[in-house]
């Protein structure tokens, strides 16, 4: 009877860590995701940033002294 405690109690242990490994991979998970969309977000305000001073460039290059 008591192997059947101890294997019922490993089973649950197994249970638990597996539960918590799985939740740290979903954590981490979101957390990348989360880090990638801000990095899109920064790639993103460069680019429209270089297309202004790029207008703003040819605005002074057809501008003639």
């Amino acid at each position: 009877m008591n192997s059947l405690r101890e294997n019922i109690s490993d089973r649950e242990r197994v249970e638990e860590f597996l539960y918590q490994t799985s939740l740290f991979s979903y954590e981490l998970g979101k957390d990348t995701e989360a880090k990638r969309q801000a990095e899109l977000r920064r790639i993103r305000e460069q680019l429209e940033r270089l297309a202004q001073l790029r207008q703003l460039d040819r605005r002074d290059n057809t501008i003639e002294p």
